[in-house]
C-alpha cells in the first residue's frame, strides 16, 4: 500500500475502483484516497480520471441552454441513451447528500452514470462520448423526485418495452422505484397468461365476495355479502379488513389483528348478508 499523501481540497466522493465501496473514495485535487481500504491513487492515471470526472456530462433534454440548479432543487430525473444500440435508462439523482434532513455535502451528480451495473460497465467499455446524459426535469422535494422517477419509468414501460424489430429490452432498468416493481416473469403477450388474466377479470373481484362475518370490540357481529362494498359504505379500509380475514403473518410482512373498532373478519359458509 502506497503512503498516503497530505490531504488537500476535496472535489468529490465516488465509488472506490479498488474495494467497491459506494462512497468511500475521495477525490482530492492532488490524489485520491479510500477510507475503507486505505488505497491511494495518484499519477498520470489519476490525473486522467480527474479530468474525466470534472467533465460534467448532463444537459436538459428539452432545453440545451439551461443549466442545473442545485441551489434551488433537490434533484432531477434523467434519461441516459446509448447512441450505438439505442438502449436507455431512466432514473433520478439527488444534488445533495442529506444528514438529519439537512443538506450535508454535494453528491457526485456531475459525473453520475446511474446505479445500473450493466449500463456503467458499457459506459466504461465504450466511453461516455457514446451516450447522451439528459435531465428530464428538476424537483424541489424528495417526494416529488421519487414520484416522477416512477412516473416516467412506468409511462415508458421500462420493464417490458423492447427495441423495434428485436427481442432485446429497450431499457437497462431492472426495477421501478428501486424496490417496488420488478421485471415480470410473464407478459400479457403470452397467450396462456392472457387467458388466465381474462378469466380472473370476469370473476368481478372474487376475493371480496363473501359472505363475511365482521366482529366488533363490543362483541356485536354482522354478516356482509361483499367486503369492499360494505367497507366503502361504512367508512372502513377494505384492504385492512381483507388482511385480517386472510390472517397475514409476520413472515409475509403483516400481522393485523384489528382495524378501528373491528377485531375480527372471517369468511363464513352460508349466504346471509346485508
Amino acid at each position: 500500500m502506497a503512503q498516503r499523501p497530505d490531504q488537500s481540497i476535496i472535489l468529490s466522493y465516488q465509488e472506490c475502483k479498488f474495494c467497491g465501496s459506494s462512497d468511500g473514495f475521495v477525490y482530492y485535487d492532488s490524489h485520491g484516497y479510500c477510507y475503507h481500504c486505505n488505497e491511494v491513487w495518484f499519477g498520470k492515471d489519476y490525473d486522467k480520471a480527474l479530468e474525466d470526472m470534472n467533465d460534467m456530462h448532463w444537459t436538459f433534454r428539452d432545453d440545451k441552454t439551461r443549466v442545473p440548479d442545485p441551489d434551488r432543487y433537490f434533484g432531477f430525473v434523467y434519461i441516459i441513451t446509448n447512441k450505438k444500440n439505442h438502449r436507455k435508462y431512466i432514473g433520478c439523482k439527488q444534488y445533495w447528500q442529506m444528514r438529519h434532513r439537512k443538506r450535508y455535502k454535494p453528491s457526485n451528480w456531475k459525473v453520475y452514470t446511474s446505479s445500473s451495473k450493466e449500463l456503467c460497465t458499457e459506459i466504461d467499455k465504450i466511453g461516455k462520448r457514446n451516450f447522451k446524459f439528459e435531465i428530464i426535469q428538476e424537483y424541489e422535494t424528495k417526494r416529488g423526485l421519487h414520484y416522477y422517477e416512477q412516473y416516467y419509468q412506468m409511462q415508458n414501460h421500462v420493464l417490458t418495452s423492447v427495441l423495434e424489430g428485436t427481442d432485446q429490452r429497450e431499457y437497462y432498468n431492472k426495477n421501478v422505484g428501486g424496490i417496488r416493481f420488478y421485471v415480470p416473469l410473464e407478459t400479457y403477450q403470452d397467450p396462456s397468461y392472457r387467458k388466465v388474466m381474462s378469466t380472473n377479470g370476469r370473476k368481478g373481484g372474487a376475493p371480496c365476495q363473501g359472505p363475511y362475518k365482521i366482529t366488533f370490540k363490543t362483541g356485536k357481529s354482522v354478516r356482509v355479502k361483499n367486503l369492499r362494498a360494505w367497507a366503502d359504505r361504512k367508512g372502513y379500509g377494505y384492504q385492512q379488513l381483507y388482511k385480517i380475514a386472510n390472517k397475514y403473518t409476520e413472515k409475509d410482512g403483516y400481522k393485523r389483528h384489528k382495524h378501528k373498532d373491528i377485531i375480527g373478519v372471517e369468511r363464513v359458509a352460508n349466504d346471509m348478508g346485508q
